[in-house]
């Protein structure tokens, strides 16, 4: 699985390019630089390329983990919100 985050740093929104395996459901978290969960989606995705949407300007600034699970597989990247 392939996921990119952009724009990075950001203001609020965040776009995510993730290549999914199959059809279904994907949970993405966003996690604080303590490790604390501060967001939970869920998102019907399709095999192959998906784009996803989320707006974090209600978080304080600073540095967040985004993490996609897709069945047992997960992928992360970081995102600095300003």
């Amino acid at each position: 699985t392939e996921m990119s985050v952009f724009p990075n740093p950001t203001e609020g929104a965040v776009n995510i390019n993730y290549t999914a395996a199959k059809d279904g459901l994907v949970n993405v978290r966003v996690f604080d630089v303590v490790g604390k969960a501060v967001a939970d989606f869920n998102y019907a995705v399709n095999a192959g390329d998906n784009f996803l949407n989320m707006d974090l300007s209600s978080f304080e600034n600073g540095v967040y983990v985004i993490e996609v699970l897709e069945g047992k597989n997960s992928t992360t990247s970081r995102v600095m919100l300003k």
